[in-house]
């Protein structure tokens, strides 16, 4: 996975607005797959992909395009952290925030750099009942 920054926004910045309408796949961060990938996995433009490794999960909405080599997807940075149960640790993020998935080893001792291009990870479509990404809604809280 290689994990480019955003087309439509500045990292995160504009996340929450109505510019995510121009290219969220049902409300989560596109994964770009190459057609030859996605026929392998049976995933079709549009579906919503599981993304993960052994860090975590994410849910992507797919967009199958020629723009990607095979072996390859592509999901930009940026998205909102959106858990699907906040009281699960390791609850797969329904909004597809691919620092999930990343490493924080630093790329060496000099330039500390991310080493977020060179993240492995598996793909398979999203399977049973999958709720709203709940990124932007205001959390619950406890009245005292």
């Amino acid at each position: 996975m290689v994990s480019p920054h955003p087309t439509y926004r500045i990292h995160s910045q504009l996340d929450n607005t109505w510019i995510t309408n121009l290219y969220k796949v049902k409300g989560r961060e596109p994964i770009r797959i190459n057609p030859e990938d996605a026929k392998k996995f049976g995933v079709k433009n549009g579906d919503l992909v599981e993304v993960y490794n052994k860090r975590g999960k994410i849910l992507t909405g797919a967009v199958v395009t020629k723009d990607i080599r095979p072996g390859v997807v592509a999901i930009e940075e940026g998205a909102w952290y959106g858990p699907e149960n906040m009281s699960e640790v390791g609850s797969r993020c329904n909004s597809g925030h691919c620092n999930i998935l990343t490493s924080s080893r630093p790329s060496s001792q000099m330039a500390q750099a991310t080493t977020a291009n060179t993240t492995l990870v598996a793909i398979k479509k999203a399977e049973g009942t999958i709720g709203a990404n709940q990124a932007y809604s205001m959390p619950k809280t406890s009245k005292i």
